[in-house]
C-alpha cells in the first residue's frame, strides 16, 4: 500500500474555494502554510506521479542490469595487474 503524496489532515478548503496547505515545519522565512488555486494544486500534485511503466528503483554498480559480465571484470583486473605491478589486489 502506498502512502499519500500529501497529508490530508493538513489540507483544507477556504470559503472562497482556494486550498490551504499547512506545512509540517515552519520555513526559515516564517511561512507556515501555502494557499493554492485548485488547478494549481492539481498541477503540482501531478508532478509527483511517475510516468507510466517508469521503474522507480534504480540500480548502479554490480547489481545493475547493464554491468559488465563478472568474468570480463576479472579479466580486466588481471590484465591491469600485469600492466601495472603497483596495483595490489585486496582479499575481501
Amino acid at each position: 500500500m502506498c502512502r499519500a503524496p500529501v497529508a490530508l489532515d493538513r489540507l483544507e478548503e477556504l470559503p472562497d474555494g482556494r486550498l490551504l496547505y499547512r506545512l509540517k515545519k515552519r520555513w526559515r522565512d516564517g511561512t507556515d502554510s501555502i494557499v493554492f488555486e485548485p488547478l494549481e494544486f492539481l498541477k503540482r500534485l501531478t508532478t509527483l506521479v511517475p510516468a507510466p511503466r517508469f521503474n522507480m528503483i534504480r540500480y548502479s554498480g554490480v547489481p545493475a542490469p547493464g554491468r559488465l559480465d563478472a568474468s570480463l571484470t576479472e579479466d580486466h583486473t588481471r590484465l591491469r595487474f600485469k600492466l601495472d605491478p603497483r596495483v595490489v589486489l585486496k582479499a575481501t
